[in-house]
This record gives C-alpha cells, sequence and structure tokens, in this order.
C-alpha cells in the first residue's frame, strides 16, 4: 500500500490488482468451510476457530466470487460493448467446465451409484431439480448464469449518473427493491423460496460487486466516510451473523464478515517490504494464490463434485483423511480441467474476448 494512501481515500481499482489473490484466497476458505461443515454434520470435534469460521464466515465465500465476478465484468464489458456477444463469451466459460465434468459426475451420482434413472439425470443436468426439488450440488452454475444473463442491464442502469449523490441514490433504491423482492418471495412463494433461497440471496452480493466495478474503472476511492460506514456495517454484520441462519439477514451478514476477513490480509500485505516479499516463501505463497485464483471455478467444481460422489461411496468427507483424499484429487483434476477447457474455448467461434 503506498505511503498516504488513505490521505485522499482507498482506489478502488486496488481490489482489480488483487482480484486473482482475493479469489484465490476465498477459494481456499471454501475448501475450509467444507471440512468444517462436513465435520459439524458428522459431531466430530472442531477446534476453536474453525466453529468460529463456521459461524463467522461460513460460505460466505461464494459472495466474495459473485463481487469480484461482478467487478470484473465491468471491465470485461467495457472492452467487448455488445451485450450479446459479452453473454455469449463468458456463458461459454461457465458451460465448456460445466459439460465437460459436472455432467459426467451427475450421470455417475444418479445413474451408476443410487440408480434413480437417466430421466433425473436429465433433470439435474438442465437444473430443474434445484427448482423444483432444491438439489444443490452445482448450484453456482445456474446462479452465475443469471448473474451474466442480467449484468449489462444492471450495469448500463447503475452507470447512468455520474453525479455521486445520484449514483448512491439509484444504488440505494436498487438494493431496497432487490430486498423486497426477496421478501415478496420468501412470504408469497415459501417453498420456492426455501429450495432456490442460497441463489436469489446472493444476487445483491453481485448487483454490489457491479457498482464497485463501475467506480473503479472510474477511478473513484473509498473515502473515509465511506470506509467509516464499511467498518460499522461489518460490525453490525458480525452480531447479525452471530443469530444463526436467517436467509434475509444471515447469508448477507456472513457475506459482508467475509469480504472484511479476505480483504484484511491483502490490505496488510501492502504494508510488507518489498524485500520481504522476494523470498522465497513470500513468492510461493503469492504464486499459489495466483494459480488458485485463475481455476475457482474448475477447483469448486471439481471439489464439490469428488466430495458428492465420495460422500455416496460410504467414505465420510468429514474425516481428515478423507479431506485429504479429496484435495489431493481436486487440484491435478481441475489443473487439467481447466487446460481442456481453455484449448476448446479457443476452438470455437468467439471464445476470447
Amino acid at each position: 500500500m503506498k505511503p498516504g494512501i488513505f490521505t485522499h481515500g482507498i482506489p478502488f481499482e486496488f481490489i482489480s490488482r488483487k482480484r486473482k489473490a482475493l479469489m484465490g484466497l476465498s477459494l481456499l476458505c471454501l475448501l475450509l468451510f467444507h471440512l468444517c461443515e462436513d465435520r459439524s454434520g458428522a459431531g466430530y470435534s472442531m477446534p476453536l476457530f474453525m466453529k468460529y469460521f463456521k459461524t463467522y464466515i461460513g460460505s460466505g465465500e461464494v459472495d466474495v466470487f459473485l463481487i469480484l465476478s461482478g467487478f470484473g465484468l465491468c471491465y470485461s464489458y467495457g472492452k467487448i460493448g455488445d451485450r450479446n456477444r459479452f453473454r455469449l463469451h463468458h456463458v461459454k466459460k461457465i458451460l465448456v467446465p460445466y459439460l465437460l465434468f459436472c455432467v459426467p459426475v451427475l450421470f455417475v451420482l444418479r445413474v451408476l451409484l443410487l440408480g434413480t434413472g437417466f430421466a433425473r439425470f436429465l433433470k439435474d443436468v438442465f437444473f430443474l431439480s434445484f427448482f423444483t426439488d432444491g438439489f444443490r450440488l452445482f448450484w453456482y452454475i445456474p446462479c452465475i448464469l443469471i448473474c451474466y444473463m442480467i449484468f449489462p442491464c444492471f450495469c448500463d442502469a447503475l452507470d447512468l449518473d455520474k453525479d455521486p449523490v445520484a449514483r448512491r441514490l439509484r444504488l440505494v433504491t436498487t438494493a431496497g427493491a432487490v430486498f423486497l423482492l426477496g421478501v415478496i418471495l420468501s412470504i408469497s412463494f415459501g417453498g420456492f423460496f426455501g429450495k432456490t433461497e442460497m441463489l436469489l440471496v446472493r444476487i445483491p452480493s453481485f448487483v454490489g460487486g457491479i457498482c464497485v466495478g463501475i467506480r473503479s474503472r472510474s477511478r473513484e476511492m473509498l473515502t473515509g466516510e465511506g470506509l467509516a460506514w464499511y467498518l460499522a456495517l461489518t460490525a453490525a454484520a458480525h452480531y447479525v451473523a452471530s443469530w444463526g441462519a436467517y436467509p434475509l439477514a444471515g447469508r448477507p451478514a456472513t457475506a459482508l464478515c467475509t469480504v472484511f476477513w479476505l480483504l484484511l490480509p491483502v490490505f496488510l500485505w501492502e504494508k510488507v517490504p518489498e524485500a520481504l516479499k522476494g523470498t522465497l516463501p513470500c513468492r510461493i505463497l503469492s504464486g499459489c494464490l495466483a494459480w488458485c485464483g485463475e481455476r475457482t471455478l474448475e477447483l469448486y467444481l471439481v471439489h464439490v463434485g469428488i466430495r458428492e460422489i465420495l460422500r455416496n461411496t460410504g467414505l465420510n468427507p468429514g474425516r481428515y483423511s478423507v479431506y485429504l483424499l479429496i484435495l489431493a484429487l481436486s487440484f491435478p483434476v481441475s489443473a487439467l480441467l481447466h487446460r481442456v477447457s481453455g484449448y476448446i474455448l479457443k476452438k470455437l467461434p468467439d471464445g476470447r474476448a
């Protein structure tokens, strides 16, 4: 962090420079959350830091993925311009690894292991079972696809006003409308909301990422007043997160807590002397985070897929030995998936921006 960076504010562009590291750090924290979740579900003991992690961070890393996705798409949209070409470009980057890995995993689960039949397999493949039955294994795929579809509309709407006050009013109005829609869905369509809430309540995180991305693209800064509001909201979020799992309040609260704890080490890293950053351990750490950040989607899909297969073969992923086995399989498989997906995308029409 440059000396005096707080004099005039913190540039939002800072997130752009650290985006890969933040994505990688979020992914590693999500892998840890899955261990906490599995151990808690199996009744195994957990150290204190894992209990804190599960309560106050939880699966908030997924919200960070969506925030950073919305943030990065603002730059991509500015380069591509055309809405349809933008959607096609990014949707293919999601569907190719999904078809290569997730569809075979679903076939193994539904047809070979569980024997629920080909019809149920097709229902899972086309995400129908998520909306009708709440089958959540690869729920992130329809979530991010929906976000990519709505992105140009939200981006154009939120970028209409150049005046900071008008932009804040538009942001508050949009956030209020999204929250009100969530309340209406939870009250009037409780069954549907209960099956899909982990998708619905995370769309605001994506929209928040769009807002930050627009401000970053405009070279704006987070002022001291804005930082104070952010810290106050984070403190309130820690209090709300302690209540328990309330979808309309709990998930946004854990998202704020997660963003805070992930941004904190990244900001502190800027204070590390350059000589120390050049040492071998620091270069290995930075390289590992960047490597994971470039393969976040593949690592996430492979991890949850292998985890589910092992669970249905009788192995408990809450055991440390099984968890290490999942990790040992996830990293090389995701690296292969990333390489093959990248090759296919190069061959597809308009596979690159």
